[in-house]
């Protein structure tokens, strides 16, 4: 089972090396792991560091492209280059904090794939943030798996070009009855875990705040139709087929 971690980072190279150093750290088999950085064209004083960066952690790979106002267009992208088997986004100031972390989360999905094997589902990982909203059932850092991505067309909702993406991505999950929630390993979100930090905002930080404000939607109740229905019918070819199996089995029995 292999995992692929994406998320974009922005003149912050040395938050990047230590969420890096983190996952080289506490994962089990970094060998299925791979992390996907992704980065702006015009950002000079990450993109002269991406040899160093790569040399030191050769899980990880530094992509490039124009600068894009809405962030989950290039996410999206992103999950669409990884290779992982279950997919889950990041940020650059985050650092996972649990031994064996790899370990913990393959072992929690086969516990979900007894409960829906077609898996689709959502998982919801446990962070330190304290700037949640609405009911915080969401996760900031949900952990999708690939069939499902495929399934609904899109890893991350798209119609936020900023915060708001994993309220709707979660709402998607939870209207089909797909979430669960797990504790088997934590995200320390650096920047997002005390007052004092939130108020600390450098330029990236400024940035994001500002596109969230400069769309008016509201992230609870976006239109999510178009995804649920795709995940539901799936959903529903994959018991059929399942239904199908199981009688053509008892028909050979029989004869």
């Amino acid at each position: 089972m292999k995992i692929s971690i994406i998320l974009l980072s922005r003149k912050r190279i040395g938050l990047l090396r230590d969420l890096l150093q983190s996952i080289s750290d506490n994962s089990d088999d970094i060998s299925n792991v791979e992390v996907l950085v992704g980065l702006d064209l015009d950002d000079q004083s990450s993109m002269s560091e991406v040899a160093v960066t790569e040399n030191i952690y050769p899980f990880c790979q530094m992509v490039f492209r124009t600068r894009q106002f809405n962030m989950h267009h290039h996410i999206n992208s992103l999950a669409r280059m990884s290779t992982g088997d279950y997919v889950m986004v990041m940020n650059d100031d985050c650092r996972i904090i649990t031994p064996g972390w790899d370990s913990r989360i393959k072992a929690e999905v086969l516990l979900v794939k007894e409960k829906w094997a077609d898996d689709i589902f959502y998982i919801a990982t446990k962070d330190s943030s304290i700037d949640k909203v609405g009911n915080c059932e969401y996760a900031s850092f949900p952990f999708i798996s690939r069939t499902a991505i495929l399934a609904g067309g899109v890893f991350m909702d798209q119609t936020f070009p900023c915060h708001g993406a994993d309220v709707a991505t979660w709402r998607i999950y939870n209207t089909i009855g797909r979430v669960h929630k797990t504790q088997c390993f934590e995200i320390d979100h650096i920047l997002h875990s005390s007052p004092e930090l939130l108020a600390q905002k450098d330029e990236t930080a400024g940035t994001m705040i500002g596109k969230t404000f400069a769309s008016p939607m509201n992230f609870w109740e976006s239109d999510i139709s178009g995804v649920v229905n795709r995940l539901r019918d799936y959903i529903n070819d994959y018991e059929e087929k399942e239904v199908n199996a199981e009688m053509a089995a008892i028909y050979e029995s029989l004869e």
